[in-house]
């Protein structure tokens, strides 16, 4: 998937607007309820698992070896998996629903850390997609050692995270998009 960058700048795109959406929408609505913020949470994390397993099936389908889709098919099943447990335990308690967000955050930020190296070696100096990793697992641990009462402090947390983490992977994206015009791979 990295070896073709015209793939994967929409795949970072759309991640990216899902995210901020997501940002915005908790941080618009802090004092929402913990059933409303796991469906929510949900519903980001089983769209985001999903654009992550399209990654993955893209990347295998290219021939990628298994560094080029394992990355994204693993980032796919902890995003899917966090879905499922929110749907059918929508009324977890504020502590359960912050060691899923946190673990669900660490992974997927190391997840973008090992697609960052990747894309690294395609595009010189490239980082944004690393800070987006290692804000996600920074977020995570941070909820997992100050699991703050109340859904407030986990709804704020989690949106600002979901801005920076969206802003940076649309701008990572633009900047994968911008080499793919440069080197004439987007026709």
């Amino acid at each position: 998937m990295v070896s073709e960058p015209r793939k994967l700048w929409p795949a970072l795109a759309v991640r990216g607007v899902l995210s901020l959406v997501f940002g915005i929408l908790t941080l618009l609505w802090p004092h929402i309820t913990v059933l409303a913020l796991a469906l929510l949470f949900g519903a980001w994390a089983l769209l985001d698992g999903v654009s992550f397993l399209a990654t993955a099936f893209r990347a295998g389908r290219a021939g990628a070896n298994w560094r080029g889709w394992v990355p994204p098919l693993l980032g796919g099943l902890l995003g899917i998996a966090a879905a499922v447990v929110t749907v059918f335990w929508p009324a977890i308690t504020v502590l359960a629903l912050a060691v899923v967000v946190a673990v669900l955050l660490i992974g997927v930020g190391v997840v973008e850390i090992m697609l960052a190296a990747r894309l690294r070696a395609v595009i010189r100096g490239e980082m944004v997609l690393a800070i987006a990793g290692l804000a996600a697992v920074l977020a995570g641990v941070a909820i997992l050692v100050w699991p703050a009462p109340g859904i407030i402090a986990l709804t704020m947390t989690l949106g600002a995270y979901a801005v920076v983490a969206g802003v940076l992977l649309i701008v990572a994206a633009f900047r994968v998009r911008a080499l793919v015009a440069r080197h004439g791979e987007d026709r």
